[in-house]
């Protein structure tokens, strides 16, 4: 794991680490001429497209909104119940290239594009789907890039997984705290 440094503060338990090239190198290991360039200059490329949009928007929730549409509606990336069954939907590049993952890998998309524009998402592990969370002015959003990008309340958010999943609302509350960075890789 020498060439791996990301993956190296995981195993070191560290906490400062950065998602985007820890998936990456995980990656690399199904794609050895992985060339990590590539996936950040597209990642560069739509922070970059929405730095007017949301400069412009006028709540958290329209910074949401706009994330949504750049990458579910414009460029079309959503959830595949078929990127379950390969393990390209598990990686970040290949999620952009075939425009389709699993709720952990479009959620990592989605962060490090809100990372590039200087909002932060953070992972959501929550029962049965991984989702992100955003700390507003006005209490947590949720986005669920799986779903188009759909952005819920708090309460939408626990309802919605509680009608999933059939646990009891104590336990969705719970599971709504953003993930460490280890449990997420």
């Amino acid at each position: 794991f020498e060439c791996d440094s990301e993956f190296m503060k995981l195993l070191m338990r560290r906490n400062d680490i950065d998602l985007a090239v820890a998936a990456l190198e995980i990656a690399r290991d199904a794609y050895p001429a992985l060339d990590f360039d590539e996936t950040f200059d597209w990642i560069d490329d739509r922070a970059e497209e929405l730095a007017g949009p949301v400069a412009r928007a006028k709540t958290d929730a329209e910074v949401l909104k706009q994330l949504q549409n750049c990458l579910a509606m414009s460029h079309q990336i959503n959830g595949s119940r078929e990127a379950y069954c390969q393990a390209d939907g598990s990686f970040l590049h290949r999620v952009i290239e075939k425009k389709q993952g699993i709720p952990i890998a479009l959620s990592l998309l989605y962060m490090t594009v809100a990372d590039r524009l200087g909002s932060e998402l953070a992972g959501v592990a929550a029962p049965m789907h991984f989702i992100t969370r955003y700390e507003s002015v006005d209490g947590p959003l949720f986005l669920d890039p799986f779903s188009a990008g759909r952005v819920m309340t708090f309460v939408e958010t626990a309802d919605w997984l509680q009608q999933l999943t059939n646990v009891s609302s104590g336990c969705i509350i719970d599971a709504l705290e953003p993930a460490k960075p280890r449990a997420i890789i």
